[in-house]
């Protein structure tokens, strides 16, 4: 764990790059006054930042970039989003580096509520699964932001396009599991 302060990240960072084919921090890849990932990124020569921010719920703050010849990933500090960017954006990338095609397993589920959400971004909706009268039914794990309650409450999330207004109570859906 390192502090937010930008002397202690870029020496962490800059002995990370060193030693680590791939860099993944967690925390500070905001916009607030002492979220300086990014800032610490761009310090180095050769640096390439390629996202900063992502149409999507949870997971906005998240940064893809390069030092050289190794990528360097800040996920969100917040515990959901960190597990989703990792599993969505992350994982794959470890995937492509070994040649290996992963299979995203999901079950079928009966959406409990109708939920709706912003157009215009995508969302990784956690959700608790329970069975009622024979049927696998989703329901929305609703949270604050930073509490690791709701990633700990969840079996798994469901994608909600970005082009979509959110889901309708009894639509089909894909839970995927953390």
């Amino acid at each position: 764990m390192v502090k937010d302060d930008y002397e202690k990240l870029r020496e962490t960072l800059d002995r990370a790059i060193k030693e680590c084919d791939v860099v993944i921090m967690s925390g500070g890849s905001s916009v607030g006054n002492k979220d300086e990932t990014v800032k610490v990124i761009k310090s180095f020569e050769n640096s390439n930042i390629f996202i900063h921010g992502i149409a999507i719920k949870p997971g906005k703050p998240t940064i893809i970039g390069k030092i050289g010849e190794k990528f360097v990933y800040g996920l969100p500090g917040h515990p959901l989003a960190c597990a989703v960017i990792f599993k969505n954006f992350v994982a794959h990338y470890f995937d492509k580096l070994r040649g290996f095609e992963r299979e995203d397993f999901w079950i079928e589920c009966k959406m409990a509520v109708n939920y709706h959400k912003a157009q215009g971004r995508a969302e990784f909706l956690p959700v608790r699964v329970k069975e009622e009268n024979g049927e696998l039914i989703a329901y929305p794990t609703y949270y604050k932001s930073g509490l690791i309650s709701c990633f700990s409450k969840s079996f798994g999330y469901i994608y909600i396009e970005k082009e979509l207004e959110g889901v309708y109570q009894g639509q089909r859906v894909k839970v995927f599991k953390f």
